[in-house]
């Protein structure tokens, strides 16, 4: 053993510096690039972390951002479309399923959101579902005076047509035959019965005028007892969505505030219209009860 650590020895101390030099220069290289590498794969692994998490934050509010919107724009036109509930003409059916497609989108955003959104989430779908619950009652006296009013308009129609019709046969028969005072008799007594009809049904057709107004007003006043809890949810729930979207800076109460002088606007809006409707109302009222007087007088003439 000692004899090849001598031969070793005596073989390497004749190796000339200079190549010695070279391969100390070699290994110093090979140790700087083994270095470089692994700091560069430090740093690449660094990178990759941090690229994987951005991109798993940029996923969850692309995410969000799919189901947020939607959510909040069905509840806009849902609410809309329940406010149109008043007029008699507007489909239940439609309503119907704009505010169940609103409640399935605001409980899909609930599952991806954060806790306090899905508390205020939570509370508009409730606001939004008293609302609809509680016009849905105040439309039934509206839909039952629409029914009875167009059933008197039809009459008032059939009756006038009626009337043409009895008018025309009298006309062909004095034309035609000549004065025939039984026949003529019978058609002026047709024609006579046919008047009644019509104002009978005109003022059925009035007074259940005057009802279905009375009814839209009386939508109108619990709308404006409901809307304000409703906007507060919305607004609540829009700017819990925007604190989860963390916009660069977003100003959380300047938009809160905005939120609040618009449904305060809107609250206005509708407590003004209201008061008109029921101006108006009164006014019909008024109308109503003046004619009812003189078709009195002229049904009674005073001697």
């Amino acid at each position: 053993m000692s004899e090849i650590i001598t031969i070793a020895y005596d073989v390497l101390s004749r190796i000339p510096n200079v190549v010695w030099s070279g391969i100390v220069a070699s290994l110093i290289t090979v140790l700087g690039v083994l270095v470089t590498n692994a700091g560069l794969s430090k740093r690449h692994r660094q990178q990759l972390a941090h690229s994987a998490s951005e991109s798993k934050v940029e996923r969850e509010m692309e995410l969000r951002r799919d189901i947020y919107m939607p959510a909040i724009e069905a509840t806009v036109i849902a609410t809309s479309a329940i406010g149109g509930l008043s007029n008699p003409v507007t489909s239940q059916d439609d309503v119907t399923e704009k505010y169940a497609d609103a409640a399935a989108k605001l409980g899909k955003a609930s599952a991806i959101a954060s806790p306090e959104t899905v508390r205020t989430l939570g509370t508009l779908t409730e606001r939004m579902r008293v609302l609809y619950t509680k016009l849905l009652i105040c439309r039934q006296p509206i839909m039952n005076a629409h029914s009875r009013m167009s059933a008197a308009i039809a009459l008032i129609d059939r009756n006038s047509q009626d009337r043409d019709r009895w008018i025309q046969s009298r006309l062909d028969v004095i034309y035609n035959e000549g004065v025939n005072q039984e026949r003529d008799d019978f058609l002026v007594r047709q024609i006579d019965f046919c008047n009644r009809m019509i104002d009978h049904w005109t003022i059925q057709r009035d007074e259940v005028g005057l009802e279905l107004s009375r009814a839209q007003v009386d939508f109108l006043k619990e709308m404006l007892i409901l809307y304000p809890d409703l906007a507060q949810a919305m607004s609540t729930a829009c700017v819990a969505i925007r604190e989860d979207f963390n916009f660069e800076g977003d100003d959380l109460e300047a938009v809160r505030q905005v939120f609040t002088d618009n449904a305060t606007a809107a609250t206005r809006f509708l407590d003004e219209t209201t008061a008109s409707l029921e101006v108006a109302l009164q006014a019909q009222a008024q109308a109503f009860a003046e004619a009812q007087a003189q078709r009195q007088d002229n049904q009674n003439p005073r001697a």
